[in-house]
């Protein structure tokens, strides 16, 4: 079976080595030799993409759509690409008001992708002496797109792609990286509380486990971090996605009494002097 993974960061990992979620969720498949039960998400599989009645205990075949920071257009247009070679797709749905845009500035290293306008800010501070004014000014242009932006306008755009989405493989699993990832009505559609169950407050919690503050976090990341979180919330987010497929409803319980087993440097590099990289999910 051909599962296909779409998102941001929350659905990538810092390198191979990292504890992924959908590798633990497709051994979970994998591992599950009972039949799907009547209720579960592939009940409701078209007839023409799966016709066999077991779809647990197969060979999960993985493909990696996702990319780090980008916004969600850019997983419409890869789901657009590749829904049909996949027998389920599993979308993580960023924030509306994302726009990847690559820019290239005056020197090579400089290559950038930005997201939104506070990664602008980030790039102008980090590299500031080294910027040309043709650089600057492609910046600050690029920060006037941000502030111009309508929220109203992008939401709305948002959503419609969300129900393309859904219109072309409605066995789709949509699972919001933050709290205004969904609307309170798909949000409500889907079984899901728009405050408590996303990504982001997983990372949230774990950032509470190890004592480190929200409001001024500046510790890069380990290479054993996938979708910023450890192995622990890994594993957590696996058997949430298990129990949603096997059963076809969202089951959270259990986040606040996730542990995290190692310490702090395990997960984050000791902060540097003057070190000024915020997370960017």
């Amino acid at each position: 079976m051909n599962v296909g993974i779409y998102g941001d960061s929350y659905a990538s990992a810092n390198s191979p080595q990292a504890v992924k979620w959908f590798e633990l969720l497709a051994e979970k498949l994998e591992n599950d030799k009972t039949p799907a039960p009547k209720n579960s998400l592939f009940s409701f599989f078209k007839k023409e993409k799966k016709t066999e009645k077991n779809f647990f205990g197969e060979k999960i075949n993985l493909n990696i759509y996702s990319w780090a920071g980008s916004s969600f257009y850019y997983t419409y247009k890869k789901f657009l690409e590749n829904y049909k070679s996949n027998d389920l797709n599993i979308v993580l749905v960023t924030n509306p008001g994302r726009y990847t845009k690559k820019l290239d500035l005056t020197k090579s290293k400089f290559k950038q992708v930005i997201t939104t306008e506070p990664h602008i800010d980030q790039v102008i501070q980090t590299f500031a002496p080294e910027l040309t004014p043709v650089d600057k000014n492609k910046l600050i242009f690029l920060k006037g797109w941000f502030k111009s932006q309508d929220y109203e306008y992008v939401t709305d755009m948002h959503e419609l792609m969300i129900q393309k989405m859904e219109s072309l493989d409605e066995s789709t699993i949509f699972y919001p990286c933050f709290s205004d990832s969904l609307s309170q009505e798909r949000s409500k559609k889907y079984g899901l509380d728009v405050q408590t169950e996303h990504m982001h407050v997983y990372f949230h919690r774990q950032m509470e486990l190890l004592n480190l503050p929200m409001t001024d976090f500046a510790a890069p990341e380990t290479e054993n971090l996938c979708g910023h979180l450890g192995p622990e919330f890994n594993e957590f987010f696996a058997n949430v996605l298990y129990k949603r497929i096997k059963t076809g409803k969202w089951d959270h319980s259990g986040m606040l009494d996730v542990k995290l087993n190692k310490s702090l440097l395990f997960y984050y590099q000791q902060r540097m002097p003057n070190e000024q990289t915020p997370v960017q999910p």
